[in-house]
């Protein structure tokens, strides 16, 4: 992991389960699985990206829709 820092613009969050974080991810990702953002868990992390104009969080997952969805 590279760490977050106050220039760090982008926050990459793997919304797949613990399970396929640990087979393979892309190397600055975080695991937060998709369920939790249904139950109002939040990482940290978000807090320093979450409606602030020049930063972005980008999700990914294994199914479009799902990840849609959780978006």
């Amino acid at each position: 992991m590279l760490g977050i820092t106050a220039q760090t613009t982008f926050l990459l969050l793997d919304l797949r389960e613990k399970e396929d974080y640990e087979l393979w991810r892309i190397k600055e990702a975080i695991n937060y699985p998709a369920p939790n953002i249904g139950r109002d868990k939040m990482i940290p992390e978000i807090f320093h990206f979450k409606n602030k104009p020049e930063k972005l969080i980008i999700l990914y997952m294994n199914d479009e829709r799902a990840g849609t969805k959780a978006a």
